[in-house]
């Protein structure tokens, strides 16, 4: 792994994900006892099925058997993996709430200042255009001062990013996007991967 990407990822892990991390370990999501019983039911089914057409099988030919068996074992799965899907994005929806409680919280301004300084530091420009939260202005005015870095234009993030700021540099047409639903974005891969894992061990 490339050793930016696994100090971002271990820092978005402490800052954010951590907690929602030992939630889900803990509290099976706190949907386990809904998708075990729909995944039962659905086993229940498959059996029920099969109990079905052997009672009757002098009226039934095996191939007819094996389709009905067949689609009740895909309709199980297919039921799995909508739930996998609905949880997936129940967990990004939490995440998202995450992220907005931590931007209303006192450690929001020691985040976004290291996060700054390091840019800053990566960067060569004389002037940028900086997008930002509105109440963020102030605050991002008294770092940029101190770095004695111009600010051509200042403009105001979308609303759907959470926190953080974008920097532009026009001089050499790049863009550094360093707000908190791009690093929830970029981590889309690894929660899939933990929830994967979460919910192999709930269907076994």
């Amino acid at each position: 792994m490339d050793k930016n990407l696994e100090v971002k990822l271990n820092k978005f892990r402490k800052l954010i994900f951590e907690d929602l991390e030992a939630d889900l370990k803990a509290e099976r999501l706190a949907v386990d006892q809904d998708f075990q019983k729909q995944l039962a039911e659905k086993r229940q089914e498959t059996e029920q099925a099969a109990e079905n057409f052997y009672k009757n099988r002098k009226n039934v030919t095996y191939g007819r058997l094996n389709k009905s068996l067949s689609d009740a074992k895909l309709d199980q799965k297919k039921a799995a993996l909508e739930l996998r899907q609905d949880i997936f994005q129940q967990t990004l929806t939490a995440l998202e709430e995450k992220a907005k409680q931590f931007v209303a919280s006192d450690d929001y301004y020691t985040y976004l200042t290291r996060e700054l300084e390091k840019l800053l530091q990566e960067i060569k420009a004389e002037a940028v255009i900086v997008y930002h939260l509105p109440e963020d202005k102030q605050f991002l005015e008294q770092l940029f001062n101190q770095h004695h870095l111009q600010v051509e234009e200042w403009q105001t993030l979308a609303s759907q990013e959470i926190g953080g700021l974008i920097l532009e540099v026009p001089a050499q047409r790049v863009r550094y996007k360093v707000t908190l639903s791009n690093t929830i974005a970029d981590h889309q891969d690894y929660i899939g991967g933990v929830l994967y894992e979460l919910l192999e061990e709930m269907e076994g």
